[in-house]
């Protein structure tokens, strides 16, 4: 599934290595994220959260899980999670970083959708109604109704993916200033 997921780059990995050590880097990475649930559900009235932080999961000091936090009239926020984790390779702390789209809740409504979309298209070709005039309707509202969710995801891994690669290396900038 993540190969297919991938293909459709829904998935992306990144490895980022910078020259820092990674309980420093690790710290002020926590610093930049607020601790918190990354589920639909309990972000529902995030917008209206004063901090000014970024993105919101939790940081540990070897791995990472994160998202962007969902903000008023912000089209960028939220859809992507990033998972990695952080190791030290020589004078190197390698930070290995996978950003994905497909939630749970994405999964559940492109499974919804294909199977009421199925079921129409099923009905109208198998004789229960003679209007195949509604056909290419059906077709069209599908390719819509699955079609943008799936560039509005496509987008979203891409920007986190850069977003949080500007971020690595400004952390690393920071913390080798205060050495």
């Amino acid at each position: 599934m993540k190969n297919f997921l991938s293909r459709l780059r829904l998935i992306d990995k990144m490895v980022t290595e910078v020259s820092v050590p990674r309980d420093q880097f690790a710290k002020k990475f926590r610093s930049l994220v607020d601790e918190g649930s990354l589920d639909v559900i309990f972000s529902t009235f995030e917008a209206f959260d004063s901090s000014k932080n970024e993105y919101k999961g939790h940081v540990g000091i070897a791995d990472f899980k994160i998202r962007r936090r969902r903000k008023l009239f912000d089209t960028r926020g939220g859809l992507a999670i990033a998972t990695g984790t952080f190791r030290e390779n020589g004078n190197e702390l390698v930070i290995e970083t996978e950003v994905s789209a497909m939630t749970g809740f994405l999964i559940f409504f492109y499974s919804i959708a294909l199977l009421v979309y199925l079921g129409f298209i099923i009905a109208i070709v198998s004789g229960v109604s003679d209007n195949f005039v509604f056909l290419p309707f059906i077709i069209l509202h599908a390719a819509f109704m699955l079609g943008i969710p799936y560039f509005v995801m496509r987008r979203a891994v891409k920007t986190m993916k850069y977003d949080l690669e500007r971020e690595f290396h400004y952390i690393a900038s920071v913390v080798e200033r205060r050495s």
